[in-house]
């Protein structure tokens, strides 16, 4: 008997320290829905503005290997915002997106070897705590990209996985046969020694396995470790592709596993730390976006770009405001606290001074529709001094033309094809009428009216002319009226006498003047309007 019972206690011991498989204790989507309900963004972005996305590569260098680099982007501070609001040489924004900084074999980084480390080529764990500390004196929050969608084809993990090692294999979307019943699509499923794994984007991005809860317990410590050393929000990339509808068996409810792994990863982010602001990339329609709208604090509004660049090039605004308002509303429907962020364009897409072949004058008036919405706007490197770009992508990524030293600061790892002729910071800076100096003034607009800028209400007015644009930004404490003339000819708009007799100037593009009912705008005019009690 003792003998048996010596057994069965050596047995327990021996099961006690046996590693254990995780065990899925995942909440359902309406679970998540309820709980993420009551997180206000207003307090996170309390300070926070406008936002300004990074290339890191493309945007500045600190040595002479001309790749740019976390020191670059640290000695460039000063010119997004050196901190005194008094100063008329930075931009004034106050959150900077990086794109990944992480080991990777490509120069954009997305196919990721360690989510815990810094690209040598960019810089040192060292060098990026430099960064938040010198970003978080001038009042800058730092955005770090993340990628849990795929990993690089040689991370350590998939390295293992294809060699059949355990638990690696079950970290990836891995078959061993594809039923075609299953996996009647098997366009983006790739052959690795007689495995098949799945790569949407490219063979060598291999997709993790999102199911897998040791994965999800991956990415919650990762998420930890840059939250720790003190990031201020993640963007997440890729988000709607988590789960692609080819990646699973015919009748797997995709839809609602990727809205259930992004709302439980939320979760675990806004307890853990709940200052923390998180922007995703869902790469589609308002309509198609709805559904996320508890998943994250914003997502990039694609919709918004895209009508204001037709509208400018057709000379006709379309009542744009008011499908904007439309869109928001498909969000806030079913998130109250949803915070919308417009954009021109990002770095996966031409940029929007090609778009507009070149016109300053259309990219003047995108500049102010853009910084005069509510919510975070978001800025791509070099937008502010009209750089152009064509895809692909290396040439919608060119180096930021700080001067024509390429030499310099410049991070000229990537020749000017499109920029060789675009006026550089220097010369921008110096001229009251360029377009750095319009993007510097709309901020300054904005960030002095932030309350009304950021967070009023927003209402689309008719002017009886289909080029001319206006529409109210109001709240409790201020009206402001913007009119925009969208045709490459002078406009007259109509309007309420009482109101326009109200208006006071704050500022002003081209030339404007009101008679009466009417407001006669030169070509692609803009003006603000202070509406006084």
């Amino acid at each position: 008997m003792k003998k048996i019972l010596v057994g069965l206690l050596i047995l327990g011991l021996v099961l006690g320290c046996t590693p254990k498989e995780p065990v899925n204790t995942s909440k359902t989507v309406d679970e998540l829905r309820l709980a993420l309900a009551d997180y206000d963004l207003k307090e996170i972005l309390e300070d926070v503005n406008v936002a300004y996305q990074i290339f890191p590569i493309s945007f500045a260098t600190s040595d002479t290997d001309r790749l740019g680099d976390i020191r670059g982007i640290i000695n460039k501070l000063d010119y997004l915002n050196d901190g005194d609001p008094d100063t008329d040489t930075d931009l004034g924004i106050q959150a900077i997106w990086l794109t990944p900084i992480y080991p990777s074999q490509t120069y954009h980084k997305y196919d990721i070897l360690d989510y815990k480390a810094i690209d040598p080529k960019f810089g040192t764990l060292d060098d990026f705590k430099e960064l938040l500390a010198e970003a978080h004196k001038r009042g800058i929050k730092v955005i770090l990209d993340m990628v849990f969608n795929h990993t690089a084809y040689d991370h350590p993990w998939f390295k293992a996985a294809l060699k059949g090692e355990q638990p690696y294999v079950s970290y990836y979307r891995i078959e061993e046969k594809l039923d075609l019943q299953e996996y009647p699509t098997r366009n983006a499923w790739k052959n690795a020694g007689g495995k098949f794994y799945y790569a949407w984007f490219w063979e060598k991005m291999p997709e993790l396995n999102l199911e897998n809860e040791a994965v999800r317990e991956e990415i919650r410590d990762i998420s930890k470790f840059w939250m720790d050393l003190g990031v201020d929000g993640f963007r997440f990339d890729a988000a709607k592709h988590a789960y692609n509808p080819d990646e699973y068996p015919v009748g797997t409810p995709v839809l609602e596993r990727n809205l259930q792994f992004w709302m439980e990863l939320r979760l675990f982010i806004k307890e853990y730390k709940p200052e923390m602001f998180l922007v995703s990339e869902i790469w589609d329609t308002a309509q198609n976006q709805a559904p996320y709208a508890h998943a994250y604090d914003t997502m990039f509004n694609f919709d918004f770009g895209e009508m204001v660049i037709s509208a400018l090039n057709v000379g006709n605004h379309g009542n744009l405001i008011q499908k904007h308002l439309d869109n928001v509303k498909r969000l806030t429907d079913r998130n109250p606290n949803y915070v919308d962020s417009p954009f021109l364009t990002n770095h996966d897409q031409n940029r929007v001074m090609s778009l507009f072949a070149g016109s300053v004058d259309k990219a003047k008036i995108a500049a102010g529709l853009l910084l005069t919405m509510p919510g975070l706007p978001f800025i791509y490197y070099g937008e502010e001094i009209g750089m152009l770009g064509v895809k692909p992508d290396e040439r919608i990524r060119e180096p930021m033309r700080w001067n024509d030293d390429i030499t310099s600061e410049v991070a000229y790892w990537n020749q000017w094809i499109y920029n060789w002729e675009t006026p550089n910071v220097i010369e921008q800076q110096a001229d009251e009428n360029s377009l750095w100096t319009h993007y510097r003034d709309l901020i300054k607009l904005r960030n002095t009216y932030a309350d009304t800028f950021v967070w009023g209400e927003l209402e689309q007015v008719t002017m009886r002319n289909s080029s001319v644009l206006g529409y109210y930004r109001f709240d409790e404490n201020n009206r402001f009226l913007v009119v925009a003339n969208f045709y490459n000819g002078p406009m007259v708009g109509e309007f309420d006498a009482e109101v326009f007799a109200k208006t006071e100037p704050i500022f002003t593009l081209g030339e404007v003047s009101i008679d009466a009912d009417k407001i006669n705008l030169s070509p692609r005019a803009m003006v603000v309007y202070r509406i006084n009690p």
